[in-house]
């Protein structure tokens, strides 16, 4: 959909053309409302897409989906189509010490896995009437719920690999949140009777074009009625007193100016607070404090397959340069490239990290080095390497970032006309399901 004017309004704009912002899009589509979206990267879907490379399909890590909103189901089942979700029996393991553990550890099927869980059996009795009250680090909240054998063996070293922290500097919140209420006990029981948090769920779906399909088919919907601008770098917002009501972004057109009657931020909270502090100086020192973890994906086309069984592996050991390994095969046939594998091997840093300002070359020769090391695969068997740099993957919830985030959540609130959404927008460590979920509590908002 085409403006005239570089100054025509819009009731509604949209800051951000990932899974949350494209969802919000097509919710408004059918109210009559005159809806755009401003994408700084030249393709739609954010984290929600999928890359086509020599033959194979991958997405930007390993997403999956579980369903347990079964409204939300029938949502996707009516966006894609039933025939294209593949339901898998999750199959996942942690290499450590040159075994592969089950993760979620597992009664059956190997004895190092039983072993450890015996072992956070005894730690769990032990902590009985011993725990700390109003858990307020990862370390204690692990301790609390599963001893120390679990959180030296899955979380001491992979919270310094991928946060960058010590568990006793991370939040308890992110356990909070990414494992939910389970403990020793619960996980056992769980094991034995059947999966109940999404951390130990033993089945899930997928989109059989890859993640990405979310994204391609909302974009579809919205095309010929919202203008989804790409590769508009935001300048400025602004507007009265009180209310926003002018966006100031480059686009290869040129410099533009676009009205809107209503806002919707879906990018990161801190580059929103950039664009507002021409409007209103405070949010630029608001947005200090708020940090993100960004991530590098080294993506490794092997001429052989499976390489692993898994659909993904963690390592959380620091000797090796990455945290997981997804082999994208293993959740579709058609991600495939004939007989071969490709393989997303994901680094964590920050963009200050020396890791993150090495060049491509440097990056790749890494990731192939460890998966060489590890006996995975030949220097024969690697065909080639491509590496995606990928900012504002995660929101960092190191311990009391809440003192941070709020005070800009709270400045975010009293504009009227302005609603944050998704995983990015609201700084909440959110799954792809949450951030459709989050789509449906903006479009109530604004309707």
């Amino acid at each position: 959909m085409e403006m005239n004017s570089e100054r025509e309004s819009v009731d509604v704009l949209i800051l951000g053309a990932g899974l949350t912002g494209l969802a919000v899009a097509e919710r408004l589509m059918g109210k009559g409302l005159k809806v755009a979206v401003l994408e700084k990267e030249a393709y739609v879907g954010g984290l929600a897409r999928s890359l086509d490379w020599r033959g194979f399909k991958a997405d930007i890590g390993g997403h999956r989906l579980y369903f347990e909103n079964r409204d939300l189901f029938a949502e996707i089942v009516a966006l894609i189509g039933e025939d294209r979700l593949i339901k898998h029996a999750r199959k996942s393991s942690a290499y450590r010490d040159g075994k592969f553990l089950k993760y979620p550890p597992q009664l059956r099927n190997s004895m190092a896995s039983a072993v450890l869980l015996s072992k956070t059996l005894w730690d769990a009795a032990g902590l009985c009437g011993r725990k700390t009250l109003n858990p307020l680090s990862l370390k204690d909240w692990v301790l609390n719920n599963f001893g120390p054998t679990i959180h030296d063996a899955y979380f001491k070293q992979y919270t310094r690999k991928v946060w960058g922290l010590e568990t006793d500097e991370m939040s308890a919140i992110w356990a909070q949140r990414r494992i939910g209420g389970l403990n020793a006990f619960q996980l056992i029981r769980e094991l034995a009777v059947g999966a109940r948090s999404k951390e130990a769920v033993s089945e899930f779906y997928y989109p059989r074009g890859g993640m990405g399909d979310l994204s391609v088919r909302l974009h579809d919907r919205i095309r010929t009625e919202v203008r989804v601008i790409r590769e508009a770098e935001l300048l400025s917002l602004g507007g009265d007193r009180d209310t926003l009501s002018l966006a100031r972004f480059r686009s290869p057109s040129g410099e533009e100016c676009l009205k809107f009657g209503k806002l919707v931020s879906t990018i990161p909270i801190t580059a929103l607070a950039r664009a507002l502090s021409s409007w209103r100086m405070e949010f630029k020192s608001l947005s200090e404090g708020v940090k993100y973890r960004d991530l590098l994906i080294a993506y490794v086309a092997v001429s052989r397959r499976p390489v692993f069984e898994e659909h993904w592996v963690y390592f959380p050991e620091e000797r090796i340069s990455f945290s997981r390994v997804c082999e994208f095969d293993n959740w579709c046939d058609g991600m495939a490239g004939g007989d071969g594998a490709l393989l997303g091997c994901e680094i964590f840093c920050g963009r200050a990290d020396r890791l993150w300002n090495s060049t491509d070359d440097e990056i790749a020769a890494l990731a192939a080095r460890s998966l060489q090391g590890l006996g995975f695969v030949t220097a024969e068997e690697i065909q080639a390497v491509r590496v995606l740099r990928v900012p504002y993957a995660y929101p960092l919830l190191y311990l009391g970032y809440e003192k941070a985030l709020n005070p800009l959540l709270r400045a975010c609130e009293s504009v009227p006309n302005l609603r944050l959404a998704g995983r990015t927008g609201t700084h909440s460590y959110f799954d792809m399901e949450e951030c459709l979920e989050d789509a449906k509590r903006v479009y109530r908002c604004l309707t």
